[in-house]
């Protein structure tokens, strides 16, 4: 729908406080390209991303088209919105954040999870042309979870950030030519080989089942607020907290999910 345009306003609270970001003197905080939220949702799932600026809405199109093709996916009809974000009135004098561009989808047809690891590889494959940025299953801790922790190669460096409630991912690529390497599906086998082909995703669907709660908020049918990295490089200049509003919010939703 044209108004779940964003994630409701928990979402953004949630991220600013548990994503972690530091930043020092030495080492100012930059913000990553963009961020990706993935939740499975019976037996579909739903992807939100949310760019740190405006981009070209063909560019995004482009890169969930990629992601599909490459993940075995079918996507359906991307919501593509821009936003014109503002600080909130509380923490004193409006400031224009400027334009954030999101977009959402649900995704089918191959599965997000198999042999204890998340499949990466497309998306590694499809947000190449990034330099950096996060990667969010939204799931509970899985038992059995045998999936990459570390990956570093001339091309990549994925590093997992947090280990479930949800799966968070920093990505970040070194080079946009050449090919791109082989994912390992798991940390053992990173171990073995730097270079370890992802097993063939299923030619059908493959269903989520029903788990225990997941901590936190849902994603909501529309595109991510990326407020919250614009406010953390701010605030680091400012040296003063700042909370941010959308113009739109979604209500909450609480799910259940195994992957």
């Amino acid at each position: 729908m044209a108004h779940n345009r964003f994630l409701i306003n928990a979402a953004s609270i949630f991220l600013l406080t548990s994503l972690g970001i530091r930043a020092t003197a030495q080492q100012p905080f930059i913000p990553p390209d963009a961020l990706i939220l993935v939740q499975p949702a019976g037996s579909q799932a739903m992807l939100s991303i949310s760019y740190s600026g405006k981009v070209a809405h063909g560019s995004v199109r482009d890169v969930l088209t990629r992601l599909g093709k490459t993940g075995g996916w079918t996507l359906s009809t991307p919501q593509i919105a821009d936003e014109d974000m503002k600080s909130s009135p509380r923490y004193g004098a409006v400031e224009n954040l400027g334009t954030q561009t999101g977009a959402s989808v649900t995704m089918s047809g191959a599965p997000l999870y198999t042999d204890g690891g998340f499949r990466l590889q497309p998306f590694i494959d499809a947000l190449r042309d990034m330099k950096s940025y996060k990667l969010v299953f939204w799931v509970p801790s899985q038992k059995g979870f045998q999936g990459l922790r570390h990956f570093d190669s001339p091309a990549v460096t994925i590093d997992i950030v947090q280990d479930g409630n949800p799966y968070r991912y920093s990505v970040e690529n070194h080079t946009h030519q050449g090919a791109v390497p082989r994912i390992p599906l798991t940390q053992a086998a990173a171990s073995v080989s730097g270079s370890v082909a992802t097993p063939t995703p299923p030619a059908g669907g493959h269903p989520f089942s029903l788990v225990g709660p997941v901590a936190g908020i849902a994603l909501a049918c529309g595109a991510v607020v990326f407020i919250f990295l614009r406010i953390v490089a701010r605030g680091r200049n400012r040296s003063r907290k700042t909370a941010v509003t959308s113009r739109n919010s979604s209500q909450d939703s609480h799910h259940s999910y195994r992957i």
